[in-house]
């Protein structure tokens, strides 16, 4: 078995709260001096409270592995790239690394915004340990990749993120690195490029290079990946194959309850002055649900905050559901896609998003939620609020229940069959939940 290519050792890194997360630059640390050598001129300070971003994480990478990096927002994923990538350095522990790194941890990562896009590929190039020649026996290929080639005699100031995405992951991915980190960046491009960048993604692991790989798209982690790392709250709480974190991912903090759905609170924290403030689950009838079983009716209600003094001339709300793995199944918005206004909307109150079947193999399921100005882009946009389980049921009567191993969706359908020898119709009538013409759920009116 050949030595690790990235061993990492009882890792921790501390932060101090109230200070900037970033004192590694020399810049960072002649700002912090200077604000030291005033504070002892002046008032005496107390000391800042200490946070643990990482504690004591150990893993070993092998060469070739495509690792991908899961939890939740806050649990250390960018902090440990960041150790690895050497920009941050560690409070204790040790990291060893045999090859040379290209990160690509945030849109732009390591170019210099006064540079022009061509003078930023030679610039990462050398960063990187790479002479000139292969530098430019790589070059068409990276412009070509990140389709900015118009514009590569401006200034990088100038691009968009998504422009500038576009040429740090051509030059991160074609340069040729053994070790290849990467955070959550591809969700900056369009959709066209995402596909193009876990195309040449998959291309690099197939080459035997080394992928460190952070993304709460869990469908592209269990695509990619050989193996993934599961934070929780700074420490490593499980490794293994894809499948089995994103179980256990998706899964939470293991508090249980008689619910078949959770929401997670903190998910809804924002500075938002329009907001979403809550999430739950109910039936059809309006009460408390418990047991979500295929076809069933529920009804998802959203509390809202708008701006005091604010009023909101067509507000829409978004609910997104998605697999466990994160891919999304289906979305729904009062406006523009129901075309459903909301017109002139202030103060506080709830929404209700009313499925009077939901046609949902049985599994586990994610969902998003929302609150934007049609047109104007979103005041708050939280992901992965909430989790609910579909029960399986035999919506079709034939003695097999559907779950996720046979798709996600059960619909409503009918076989019809004409033999040409034979004058008769077959005719299944309909099959499965049927679409109810009246929901029995009846909201109550203001009084």
């Amino acid at each position: 078995m050949s030595d690790p290519i990235i061993s990492v050792h009882n890792l921790g890194k501390r932060f101090h709260l109230g200070e900037s997360a970033n004192h590694d630059t020399l810049r960072d640390h002649l700002t912090m001096g200077l604000k030291k050598l005033i504070g002892r001129g002046g008032q005496r300070t107390e000391k800042a409270p200490e946070m643990w971003a990482l504690r004591e994480v150990s893993f070993d990478i092998a060469p070739g592995e495509v690792i991908g990096v899961v939890g939740r927002n806050g649990a250390g994923k960018s902090t440990l790239l960041k150790i690895l990538a050497q920009i941050s350095e560690p409070t204790e522990g040790e990291v060893r690394i045999r090859g040379r790194v290209a990160s690509l941890l945030e849109v732009g990562t390591g170019f210099h915004s006064e540079l022009t896009g061509r003078e930023n590929i030679f610039l990462s190039g050398a960063i990187l340990g790479m002479s000139r020649a292969e530098i430019v026996s790589k070059f068409d290929q990276i412009v070509a990749f990140s389709e900015v080639e118009a514009f590569l005699s401006t200034p990088v100031k100038h691009y968009s993120s998504g422009m500038a995405m576009r040429l740090a992951f051509a030059v991160a991915a074609h340069l040729e690195p053994e070790i290849l980190l990467i955070d959550e960046v591809l969700a900056v491009g369009d959709a066209a490029f995402q596909k193009k960048c876990l195309g040449k993604m998959d291309e690099v692991a197939r080459g035997g290079r080394t992928i460190l790989f952070v993304s709460h798209n869990l469908a592209t982690v269990a695509q990619l990946c050989t193996r993934a790392i599961l934070l929780e709250r700074g420490r490593m709480t499980g490794s293994g194959s894809p499948e089995e974190i994103i179980q256990r991912y998706t899964a939470g903090s293991g508090a249980s309850n008689d619910r078949s759905w959770e929401i997670t609170p903190e998910r809804l924290a924002t500075t938002a002055k329009t907001r979403i403030t809550s999430a739950e689950m109910l039936t059809l009838e309006g009460s408390e649900l418990t047991l979500l079983s295929t076809g069933d009716g529920v009804i998802l209600r959203l509390g809202y905050s708008i701006e005091s003094g604010q009023t909101i001339p067509s507000a829409s709300f978004v609910i997104r559901v998605k697999s466990g793995l994160g891919t999304e199944l289906f979305r729904m918005g009062n406006t523009p896609l129901s075309g459903f206004p909301i017109d002139n909307l202030s103060g506080t109150g709830t929404v209700d998003l009313v499925l009077p079947n939901l046609h949902l193999a049985a599994g586990r399921y994610l969902f998003d939620v929302a609150v934007a100005r049609m047109g104007q882009g979103f005041y708050h946009d939280a992901m992965d609020v909430g989790s609910f389980t579909v029960e399986k049921r035999d919506v079709y009567g034939s003695g097999h229940a559907i779950d996720h191993t046979r798709g996600l969706c059960v619909v409503p359908h009918r076989w019809i069959v004409r033999r040409a020898d034979a004058p008769q119709i077959e005719d299944s009538g309909w099959i499965g939940p049927q679409l109810l013409s009246t929901p029995t759920f009846i909201p109550k009116q203001n009084t």
